[in-house]
């Protein structure tokens, strides 16, 4: 706390008027990381734009801050392995993570289900395994590069993406017509 004080030029007095303690300041700063990358997704496309348009944004968004998450990740785990010995501050961060995650699930749920409901994408298509998939393409990636930080590489991230979407989403030869090659 004093280094982080003098960090701030604040005393380490005035840390503790805004965190009760070091796990509390520790799970701000992560949560914070995370509302960044939340801030720097791209918004979505227009509402009325086609399913196909509208998935492959959400995950060239995804995509995209791939590089700045795998930034913050090697400190994020360093402050996970404090946090987890705090049954509050775990609780905390579970819950912002739950919602994070929720929030981009459902994001590409609605997107599977329009699809769907427009004859683009499959009839049998299973929304959950889909937007669990696509997340956990996206943790492997994340998690990855901060042992390997070749891992931190967009275009790759984007090629297991839009595997998943022509074979599992659009499907096999209508990918091809559909230009889901390209999502």
């Amino acid at each position: 706390m004093d280094e982080i004080a003098a960090l701030a030029r604040v005393s380490k007095g005035t840390l503790y008027n805004y965190f009760e303690s070091k796990q509390h300041l520790f799970l701000s700063t992560v949560l914070e990381s995370h509302l960044d990358s939340e801030r720097r997704l791209d918004a979505p496309p227009n509402p009325s734009a086609d399913p196909l348009t509208q998935l492959d944004h959400l995950l060239g968004s995804m995509a995209a801050v791939l590089e700045a998450i795998s930034g913050d990740m090697a400190v994020n785990l360093q402050v996970w392995g404090v946090l987890v010995r705090d049954p509050e501050g775990r609780e905390r961060l579970l819950q912002e993570l739950h919602r994070i995650y929720a929030g981009r699930a459902d994001s590409i749920r609605e997107t599977l289900a329009e699809g769907q409901a427009r004859g683009v994408f499959r009839a049998d298509l299973d929304f959950d395994t889909v937007a669990t998939g696509v997340i956990a393409i996206f943790d492997g990636f994340v998690y990855r590069s901060v042992f390997d930080p070749a891992h931190a590489n967009p275009a790759a991230l984007r090629s297991c993406f839009d595997a998943l979407i022509r074979d599992a989403v659009v499907g096999g030869e209508a990918a091809n017509t559909a230009g889901a090659s390209d999502a």
